[in-house]
């Protein structure tokens, strides 16, 4: 895993988080 100090790439890592566990959510029911 590559660590930056760009913000974006934080963020984008962070998007990325929240869509997996809202997507969890909604499988789940």
């Amino acid at each position: 895993m590559i660590l930056t100090k760009r913000p974006m790439a934080n963020i984008s890592l962070l998007g990325l988080v929240l869509y997996y566990l809202i997507g969890r959510r909604k499988l789940a029911g």
